[in-house]
């Protein structure tokens, strides 16, 4: 390098125009890369990202921002970056539009933040760009960035970052537990983050907020749910199927907190009394156990005083709704709570 100059030339029209309106990392890292195009060094994006304590995806957003500003042009070949920085012309009609854009854009921003009110009433989180500017610019979030262009080896993008701020802010995540969430996925071969927000939020609506009920949660998927299909010899099930009964089966681990033993014993009994593997009728009787307080399997025996399941005679044996050569109608549909009243009762002695 032949000269190293003391300053850059950095225009009025620049300090009038963008200074004051542009997000001030993308204002920082132009006077830093204007620097080092004055003074002819190379460019080259990761050796700019550790000077200036930002993510590489930040410079490359920077410079699409100047770029469609019409004040630079750039062309980036792996991680070295060329820019050819463009001379402004003053002139008054430019001011004036410039004014009546930034008129526009206040009248837009409005406009944004009365949909965004709409959209949050509909529980759908969204942010402005503002917000997602302020809430870059925190030491916690850029942690969450760098964290998340490592564990993804890729160049997070807008959306991407949006959907981080709101694993962070609104799920309330630790960044331990984005951590294990990416690990989580990945292991699953799940890279996609918009995928990994809807593991976030079905984490987040079940009151899944910490490693050891993360852990608990996912062991429910891995074993406990197998072991509720095997009771009703359902193992060989597609995946597709099993999509089906989970909000059952989530619903008596996770609502009913019902132990397996106690599980086991409502599916024996479901297929004792109709002679296939219903999971609604399954439902009726962990409902009526878990609103009687039975919390185990002792107190299942001590309430309702059950026999043996050998014992258990199936009060649908009473010859109506048999199937032999003489009915030829259509059975109609079972009523559960028919059923469940007629079981009790035979529990019961009545």
């Amino acid at each position: 390098m032949d000269t190293y100059f003391c300053f850059i030339p950095l225009y009025n029209e620049f300090i009038e125009r963008y200074l004051v309106k542009s997000n001030h990392t993308f204002t920082i890292i132009y006077i830093y890369l204007l620097k080092k195009s004055v003074n002819k060094e190379t460019i080259y994006l990761q050796e700019v990202a550790d000077k200036l304590n930002i993510l590489a995806s930040d410079i490359i957003k920077a410079l699409e921002y100047w770029q469609d500003e019409n004040i630079i042009s750039y062309n980036q070949v792996e991680n070295q970056v060329e820019i050819k920085f463009f001379n402004f012309k003053e002139s008054n009609n430019d001011l004036k539009n410039d004014k009546n854009s930034s008129s526009n854009n206040k009248n837009s921003y409005k406009t944004n933040k009365n949909t965004k009110n709409k959209v949050e009433k509909n529980n759908i989180v969204n942010y402005s760009d503002d917000e997602i500017t302020i809430y870059s610019q925190q030491e916690e979030i850029q942690q969450l960035f760098k964290l998340a262009e490592k564990k993804l080896a890729t160049t997070l993008t807008y959306k991407d970052k949006t959907i981080l701020i709101k694993l962070y802010q609104h799920y309330e995540m630790s960044l331990e537990m984005i951590a294990f969430l990416f690990t989580y996925c990945i292991e699953n071969n799940k890279r996609n983050l918009s995928y990994m927000e809807k593991v976030a939020i079905d984490w987040h609506k079940n009151n899944i907020n910490s490693i050891e009920k993360v852990e608990s949660y996912i062991n429910m998927y891995k074993n406990d749910f197998k072991q509720i299909l095997k009771f009703f010899k359902l193992e060989n099930i597609n995946d597709s199927n099993i999509k089906s009964k989970e909000y059952y089966m989530k619903n008596w681990i996770l609502s009913y907190k019902m132990p397996l033993d106690v599980i086991e014993v409502a599916c024996n009994k479901t297929l004792k009394a109709i002679k296939n593997p219903s999971f609604e009728y399954t439902d009726t009787i962990l409902k009526d156990w878990y609103n009687k307080g039975i919390k185990n399997l002792n107190d299942l025996n001590k309430k309702l005083n059950i026999q043996k399941d050998n014992n258990i005679q199936n009060p649908y044996n009473n010859g109506y709704y048999g199937t032999n050569k003489f009915i030829n109608f259509k059975q109609e549909p079972l009523d559960y709570d028919l059923l469940r009243e007629m079981e009790i009762r035979q529990l019961q002695g009545d």
